[in-house]
This record gives structure tokens, sequence and C-alpha cells, in this order.
């Protein structure tokens, strides 16, 4: 503190002073001495990715995602830039989760779809997408998208899935033919 009072715009000192505020588990303030780094060096990476963790033990999802977004923009390597990719997926995941858990189904649908405009593979947006679907009362729809769903990705999560609803909504022949169809296509799969 003493070296930042000398010269305040010492980048390494607030960077020192952040660290040892993390370190002693006073993340607020940690967050703090890293925005005001990101005051005077808003392409500071390091600083932003540091910061985003921070919002992230916090649970500031929002915050966490918006300084995400911009990290990708920084231009990255390629190997850093899949990391922050699949980081903004978790993210924007939470956020889904959280809206929909608050009754804020097309919010939490918003963020599900954006995950899958990034990642074709991403099973859990796949579950939270059909689960706003049957909050919604909209059945049908979301057996329609988890079949999709099972056909672009072949995950057996999905399978399970339309089991339960179709077994909910008194329909098992249709979770009998869809097991049919998959064994068609995958006759060796011990799983099916």
């Amino acid at each position: 503190r003493r070296a930042r009072s000398v010269d305040e715009k010492n980048l390494e000192t607030i960077m020192a002073i952040a660290t040892d505020l993390e370190e002693a588990m006073r993340y607020e303030e940690a967050a703090q001495a890293l925005q005001e780094l990101l005051k005077t060096d808003e392409d500071n990476t390091t600083a932003a990715q540091r910061l985003r963790d921070l919002w992230l033990k916090l649970e500031r999802w929002e915050s966490a995602h918006d300084l995400t977004e911009k990290i990708l923009k920084d231009g990255l390597r390629p190997e850093e830039h899949a990391r922050e990719q699949a980081q903004l997926l978790g993210i924007k995941y939470e956020l889904g989760r959280i809206r929909q858990s608050q009754g804020k189904r097309d919010e939490a649908r918003h963020f599900f779809k954006g995950i899958l405009k990034l990642e074709k593979g991403y099973i859990p947006a796949y579950i939270g997408l059909g689960e706003s679907l049957v909050q919604d009362g909209k059945m049908k729809n979301a057996c329609e998208f988890w079949e999709k769903a099972y056909e672009t990705t072949a995950n057996p999560i999905l399978l399970h899935r339309l089991e339960d609803l179709y077994v909910e909504l008194g329909q098992p022949e249709k979770i009998l033919a869809l097991y049919r169809r998959a064994l068609n296509r995958d006759p060796a799969n011990p799983l099916l």
C-alpha cells in the first residue's frame, strides 16, 4: 500500500494488492482493485480474467458474463480462446438456470439458445431449454425438441429425459418407437 501511495498508477502494485486481498479472501476489495487497474489499462487480459474469476466466486453472473464476452474480443491465442469460450458457456448456463428458477423462462431460453449457437453439443442447454418448455406446459414441443436434440447429439441423457416425459404423459409407445429407431441406427450400442 505504501508503494501504491508513491505511484498510484503502478499496475504491478495494484495487481499485487489484488492478489493479497484475494488470498485473504477479501474478494470484494480484490475486485475493486482489479476494476481500478482495468480503468487504467482496459486491455489487460490477465486482470480481466482474474476479475471475472472473482465475479464467479461472488456469484455475480451478469458481471462475469459481460467481462468474459469482452475478454473473448481481445484477440486471444486459440487455446486461450477455447478456454474462455468454455467459460462463457458455463456462465450462460448458470444465468439460464437462475432465470428459470426465478420463473423468467423467456430469459432462460435466451441464454440456453445462446449456448447452442456457440456449441451444438452442450447437453445441459438442451435439457434446460426442454425443461422451460415443460414448465410452460408445452409438452409436445419439449418432446419434439428433445427428439431433435437426440438426433443431433446422440446423447443418452436426452433419451432418459424423453422416457420420463413420455411415461409421465402416458405415452410409453413413443419412447419405445424412439428406442427402436435409435437401435436401428446403432445396433451395436450396448447402452441402447
